[in-house]
């Protein structure tokens, strides 16, 4: 797998450079957890509970998906937004060949944040939601020629950060993949080189119409290993 370049690169697009004059930062960390499949995802939804703020640093913390050909990362980047406003700062993105970033919504923390990525009907567009209280951003991004098989739950920490903020929440975490196996759902997810303590509920997996339903009701990425 490649998710750790494909990572490096998202940075360019953070920091708004060309990826191919994008320096990582030396310091960059991923704490992630990943569900590989050898089939299409049609769906992905969580709802993450935004931690404090500790200024420590460049924090981006999301979840996102990852195609086949590991061209790049769809994701809800939850970033920062430093200089005392005590504000996270939401924004749906592909990275990064092509990149595309839809609007942005202000987070505070302990705010519960709600994100829907659905593959259209025809297969064009990945439609996206997220919900924070009263405010929504519904966005299609038109990704739907690209075989999305990897969901990923990442904490993100560059330019000598620390996952200093405690632990973060996820709930209510949905796949819905163009599967009839259900072992992708119930085995373990990758945790990336055994670097994230978290706990999670067991898996619940359902079979219907030839799509698979996985359903997670909480996952807490507690802390560093």
């Amino acid at each position: 797998m490649k998710l750790l370049t494909t990572l490096l690169v998202l940075g360019a697009s953070l920091h708004n450079v060309n990826a191919d004059e994008y320096i990582p930062p030396s310091k960059t960390i991923m704490y992630f957890l990943r569900w590989n499949t050898n089939a299409q995802f049609q769906k992905f939804d969580a709802v993450m509970t935004a931690p404090p703020i500790k200024n420590s640093g460049d924090v981006y913390l999301w979840p996102g998906l990852q195609d086949v050909d590991q061209t790049g990362v769809f994701q809800e980047v939850l970033q920062g937004i430093y200089g005392g406003t005590g504000k996270w700062w939401m924004q749906t993105m592909w990275c990064c060949s092509n990149s595309q970033r839809g609007d942005g919504i202000d987070v505070l923390p302990g705010n519960k944040i709600a994100i829907s990525n659905t593959l259209s009907g025809d297969r064009v567009n990945w439609l996206t939601n997220v919900t924070v209280g009263s405010i929504s951003n519904n966005e299609p991004f038109a990704l739907g020629y690209k075989a999305m098989n990897q969901a990923i739950l990442c904490i993100e920490v560059q330019q000598g950060a620390a996952w200093d903020f405690g632990p973060l929440t996820w709930e209510n975490v949905v796949m819905v993949v163009n599967t009839t196996d259900h072992a992708f759902c119930l085995i373990e997810p990758e945790n990336w080189n055994d670097l994230t303590i978290y706990s999670m509920t067991k898996p619940k997996a359902v079979t219907k119409d030839g799509l698979t339903t996985c359903t997670i009701d909480k996952i807490v990425m507690e802390r560093p290993a």
